[in-house]
């Protein structure tokens, strides 16, 4: 700018911000032609599938993890041990991410006193985030803890249907009402090999059918004979000739050792791993503590729970309206 004056170099400064065309900005990013070709490239959102064809889809994978899982097992003659949701070793050294892992703060095991105590009707014990009162005692395999156990015995049905410690009363309704319809609960099992203790679930979530794995370790309510406890001493004083196989047939054995849900029958499994399968899938066992029955039907069949209120029926004596009270007796 030399040989200008002060006030004609300002004016020349300033001439590169004016235009003579009016008109107004109305983008600040300039186009490019590479973002317009990739914008040209990029695909089109896949359309939605019917809940059908989900099912079909997350089934068919959920049949193909089963089977790759077995075949590699059988390989190396192992059976399966679920790295991401490993309940023996997440017990053992009290991480607790299997039971309360949104709510897991660092705290110290419970007593052998306590433990016999947490059913007790106490306010102070009831308080503090979901999950935090649950205490197992130890982790078995399907095949160490049941006699002859068996995935489905005459079915699944409603007198099936125990809860356990977990507060998920609404998922054990879900699961009896959907027992009244034949086929359902068997649709949510799509695959299992019990001698290599991998079993595959599949629940509708977040619009769609998912596929989930797991183990066949079950959490138990006594600790095992070699961990110090009050239990043991009783044994060891009767003098049993193997008080160690003693402890584990009374402790340890069959359905009623279970800790969270069991099925009536003392050899049947199917309702502690589904229960075990759908807490996996929503990240632990405290994150099934509470909800509503007609969540746990939409999640286990893909359908949308409609809700009546029992004053709004115009009709207490129509046939569908006794058939629903029917109904209702029956699942009580």
């Amino acid at each position: 700018m030399e040989g200008k004056t002060p006030q004609r170099a300002v004016d020349m400064f300033w001439k590169s911000f004016h235009t003579k065309a009016p008109g107004k900005a109305i983008t600040v990013i300039p186009n490019r032609k590479c973002g317009k070709s990739k914008k040209a490239s990029t695909p089109a959102p896949t359309p939605t599938q019917s809940a059908e064809a989900s099912y079909e889809a997350a089934a068919a994978n959920c049949r193909a993890k089963v089977a790759k899982i077995v075949q590699d097992c059988r390989r190396v003659n192992l059976k399966y041990r679920d790295p991401h949701f490993n309940i023996e070793f997440d017990l053992k050294f009290s991480q607790r991410d299997c039971l309360e892992s949104l709510d897991n703060a660092a705290t110290e095991p419970k007593t052998d006193e306590e433990s016999n105590d947490e059913n007790e009707d106490d306010d102070e014990a009831q308080s503090g985030p979901p999950g935090h009162q649950f205490c197992p005692r130890s982790a078995k395999r399907v095949t160490e803890i049941f006699t002859r156990p068996q995935f489905y015995i005459k079915g699944p049905t409603a007198d099936d249907v125990k809860q356990g410690r977990d507060g998920d009363c609404w998922l054990m309704a879900a699961l009896c009402a959907l027992s009244f319809k034949k086929g359902l609960i068997e649709k949510l099992c799509v695959a299992h090999d019990q001698d290599i203790g991998v079993y595959g679930f599949v629940f509708y979530r977040d619009g769609e059918w998912i596929s989930e794995i797991i183990d066949d370790f079950l959490y138990l309510t006594k600790a095992d004979y070699d961990d110090f406890q009050m239990d043991r001493l009783t044994f060891d004083e009767l003098e049993y000739r193997n008080p160690q196989e003693a402890y584990k047939r009374m402790f340890q054995t069959n359905s009623n050792s279970l800790y969270f849900a069991k099925c009536g029958h003392p050899q049947e499994t199917w309702l502690p791993l589904l229960e075990k399968c759908y807490a996996k899938a929503h990240g632990d066992y405290a994150a099934i503590e509470g909800g509503w029955t007609g969540e746990g039907i939409e999640d286990l069949t893909g359908g949308v729970a409609s809700y009546i209120f029992a004053t709004d029926i115009l009709d207490k004596a129509g046939p569908t309206w006794s058939l629903w009270l029917f109904s209702g007796a029956n699942m009580a």
